[in-house]
């Protein structure tokens, strides 16, 4: 995906005061800002809008250039995971959303392959009459 530079005016001593505690916190405005943008562009933008442009940006990026950048991705990755190994990702909405719905799913699945005989077992006692 092509990438593009955006510039936002902010007070500096506000930013500095900023960096200066996220940096106690190991974290830093760009990624805290990225973190924003991508929430409010899933939150803008319709699914079938950013599906079409996933689509697009996919298409553009040649093959040789998609493995020299997962290999960077991944080598990104796991230095960051050895940095940070106790800190959790930030997850965007959608990706707690379909991860939620996964477990739901999987929830429903358990309940339904309950073994017959444990069924019975857990309503021995239990009627109903009217």
């Amino acid at each position: 995906m092509k990438k593009t530079n955006l510039q936002v005016s902010f007070d500096a001593d506000k930013l500095n005061a900023l960096q200066f505690y996220m940096a106690k916190k190991e974290l830093k405005v760009e990624d805290e800002l990225l973190a924003h943008l991508d929430r409010l562009y899933e939150k803008t933008v319709p699914v079938q809008v950013r599906e079409y442009v996933e689509s697009q940006s996919e298409n553009e990026v040649p093959k040789q250039e998609v493995k020299s950048e997962d290999a960077a991705l991944k080598q990104e990755a796991k230095s960051s995971e050895e940095k940070f190994s106790e800190k959790q990702p930030k997850q965007s909405k959608h990706q707690r959303e379909r991860e939620q719905a996964a477990a739901e799913h999987t929830e429903q699945q358990q309940e339904q392959t309950v073994d017959p005989e444990q069924t019975e077992e857990e309503n021995q006692g239990m009627s109903m009459s009217m």
